[in-house]
Parts: C-alpha cells; sequence; structure tokens
C-alpha cells in the first residue's frame, strides 16, 4: 500500500472529543450557513458541526474573527461552494454515510445525436470532487475517504479517464500527497498502460459501451481492435499531458519512474489497476488504525 505525507488529518478529531451520544449533538442552537451565487441556506445543528471538525470548532466559536461570518445566526457564508456537494455534505453529516450521488449506465442514442461522454457522468464526477475539496478545507477525512470510494465505483463502472477539468480542479485546491491526486494520477495510468477498462470516448458506444480490457475489444476478438485500442490510449494519455497542471505532470513522471524501480524487484508488479487495488489504499487515517470505510 503506497502511502502519504498527508495521512494524519484523523488526528485531528480525537482533539475536539466526541460526546457519548449523537442526540446530545441535536440542541435548540442552530447555525445557518450560506452557500453558492444563489445563497441557499442551510440551518445544523451548531455542536454537531463543532464535533465533527476542528475548523468549524475553531470557526463558531465566540471569539472567532473570521470575516465569512455574517449570516443572520452567526454563521459563514460560502458563495464559492457548490450548493449541490453541500447538500451531500449535510445529508453525510448526519447520516456518517455518503449516501449519493448514484451511479447510471450511459444509455446511448442513436449514432447521429450521441454524446461522446456521458454528461451526468461529469456532472456527477465534478459534484464529489467539489464535496472532496470541501471536506479538505474543512478537515474531515472520514468523508474525504467516502468520497475517493464513490468516485472509484464511478470511474470502475463508466470506465472513462477522468477528465483534464475534474484533474485541474484537484490540484488547485489541494496539496503534495492528497490522496486523491495519487488516485488521479495511477487512474491515468492505469487506462493508458492497458492494465484497467477504458471507454473509448473518442468514439460513439455501442451497446457494450465501447469498454476494452488489455488489447480485446468489449465483444471478444484482438487483431484491428487492439491497433486501435493502442492509438486510443496514446491519444488520451498525450491529450492529458499537454493540458494538465504542471505538478500533475511531474507526478507522472514520477510514478513512471517509482514503476521502472518496482519492475526490477522479484515478486513486484510494475503497476496495479487503481480500480482494483486494496480498498483503503487512496484513505488518510491515522497511521496504524483499522479503516472502517474500506472500500468493497
Amino acid at each position: 500500500m503506497r502511502t502519504s505525507a498527508v495521512k494524519t488529518e484523523a488526528s485531528e478529531i480525537s482533539e475536539v472529543g466526541r460526546p457519548e451520544t449523537f442526540s446530545s449533538l441535536l440542541t435548540n442552537d442552530m447555525v445557518s450557513i450560506i452557500v453558492g451565487p444563489k445563497r441557499k441556506d442551510f440551518h445544523i445543528h451548531r455542536d454537531l458541526l463543532i464535533n465533527r471538525s476542528p475548523f468549524f470548532a475553531s470557526l463558531l466559536s465566540p471569539a472567532s474573527p473570521d470575516t465569512k461570518t455574517s449570516s443572520s445566526s452567526g454563521g459563514p457564508i460560502y458563495l464559492d461552494v457548490d450548493a449541490n456537494a453541500f447538500a451531500l455534505f449535510i445529508d453525510w453529516l448526519y447520516k456518517d454515510k455518503l449516501s449519493g450521488p448514484t451511479y447510471a449506465p450511459f444509455l446511448p442514442q442513436p449514432p447521429s445525436t450521441s454524446p461522446t461522454i456521458d454528461p451526468e457522468h461529469v456532472f456527477k464526477i465534478h459534484i464529489l470532487i467539489n464535496l472532496y475539496l470541501m471536506a479538505h478545507q474543512w478537515r474531515f477525512p472520514d468523508l474525504k475517504n467516502q468520497v475517493v470510494d464513490k468516485i472509484r465505483d464511478f470511474n470502475s463502472k463508466s470506465r472513462v479517464v477522468m477528465h483534464v477539468e475534474h484533474v485541474k480542479k484537484i490540484y488547485r485546491g489541494t496539496e503534495k500527497g492528497a490522496m486523491l491526486r495519487v488516485y488521479a494520477v495511477d487512474q491515468l495510468l492505469g487506462r493508458c498502460l492497458g492494465v484497467a477498462k477504458v471507454s473509448d470516448e473518442g468514439k460513439k458506444s455501442g451497446g457494450g459501451g465501447g469498454g476494452v480490457k488489455g488489447g480485446s475489444g468489449g465483444g471478444g476478438g484482438e487483431g484491428s481492435t487492439s491497433a486501435i485500442t493502442k492509438e486510443f490510449r496514446q491519444q488520451i494519455f498525450r491529450k492529458r499531458i499537454q493540458e494538465g497542471e504542471a505538478e500533475f505532470l511531474v507526478d507522472v513522471f514520477d510514478r513512471l519512474i517509482e514503476m521502472q524501480i518496482q519492475r526490477g524487484k522479484k515478486g513486484k508488479k510494475a503497476f496495479v489497476d487503481p480500480e482494483t487495488k486494496d480498498g483503503c489504499c487512496y484513505h488518510e487515517h491515522k497511521m496504524g488504525e483499522e479503516c472502517d470505510n474500506n472500500r468493497k
């Protein structure tokens, strides 16, 4: 399992402390948080926020000087926060489980009108990345772990390479070593090196989704399909390298060097499909702590 310098955030939660019962957090003391350009107002139990996050414990303290705290109930205003992602955050906050969004298979339209990429899938991944960045900023490591799991499940089922704009958003909103960065690099290499399934987003998808694994087409057989697949993988890789963030390119090439070193070690696989790796390999939790969000 790969490790990261970021795998320490969860230790801060213990500094806030947890009461004996969940119900003790649900007092009459509510806080209003206004999010998004349309200024959607969410009302949340203040003690629940304080208990779950060191960030909010500091922000909502009486002495907090934060200038964003200006709603009628003394809560913060985040006009740059995605209201859809924030709604998922509130749902998770009360349930301790990320229940959405759900993956829906893409059903292609006739070739004349069929888009090359499922826009609903792109939109849902966009929301999940916004949710991850929100959890990253507000220091909710358990939520980050569950979001990474959800993104992996989506990409495993859809078989597409992560959109370049999504990668840019991840890199602009996190620091070096963030596990979603690690996953983004592995996901690109997994698709382009042929160790993972990939959907031909440059062609019209057929009944099988256009998915391929290795050099074989979804419907079986090799030959010309293998050559097209190789060319398509190279096209994806070049596009991501040309349009990617500078830090992303450095991480990709560092990972390639690491793979070369691994290839020379006896009994070591150079690369493993990121969608099938150990469940918590992209999680952030205290070192040695048993992971209770393990991806099945």
